[in-house]
């Protein structure tokens, strides 16, 4: 029989050939293990990143198809190019429905905003009553064109201006009593 130092190293033996087997066999393979473990995450990460870049183009698509169903109606508050005698037939239709009486200065200068979209100035001179000018304010707001008003504002017939050739007298018998000056610009669009 061995005896028990024979034993002992013998044990320690086979414990420093299992330790440098593991290491020679295992240590491969951990390593092996550590890359396959940062390749999982590299991919974690760029598909995580796809995901997002997919939502943000879906989010995207999203929105162009709201905008593109609503396009129609955007394109209705612009004037057509050259389309100044719909746009004054309009007012006047909105002026007769409130029985009210207008005036149109439309400019004749256009101020090109970009490639496809341009400007002018109008001056709208209503007068009537006051309940008639309101409700043509409301009608004006609610119209499918779109009139940017920079001022507006109301007169009774002694701030009135008058008319050259017109005196004091004849303007407070033919004008109603109260007057309105809308000034604004107006836009143009162009395919």
């Amino acid at each position: 029989m061995l005896s028990l130092s024979k034993k002992f190293g013998l044990l320690v033996l086979m414990a420093l050939i299992l330790i440098v087997l593991i290491f020679t066999l295992a240590l491969p393979y951990i390593t092996k293990i550590k890359e396959i473990n940062a390749e999982i995450d590299n991919e974690r990460a760029r598909l995580e990143e796809l995901y997002v870049k997919g939502q943000k183009l879906q989010d995207s698509k999203e929105k162009y198809l709201t905008i593109k169903e609503a396009l129609p109606q955007l394109e209705k508050i612009f004037v057509e190019n050259n389309g100044e005698l719909d746009l004054i037939t309009k007012l006047e239709k909105i002026a007769g429905e409130n029985r009210v009486n207008q005036e149109i200065e439309l400019g004749d200068k256009k101020t090109e905003i970009n490639k496809n979209l341009s400007k002018t100035q109008i001056a709208l001179h209503v007068s009537g009553t006051y309940r008639n000018l309101l409700s043509y304010l409301q009608t004006l707001e609610t119209a499918e064109f779109y009139l940017n008003i920079n001022s507006l504002a109301f007169f009774n017939n002694a701030e009135i201006r008058q008319r050259p050739g017109e005196n004091a007298e004849n303007a407070s018998a033919a004008n109603p009593p109260i007057s309105l000056e809308i000034k604004g610009y107006i836009y143009y669009y162009q395919n």
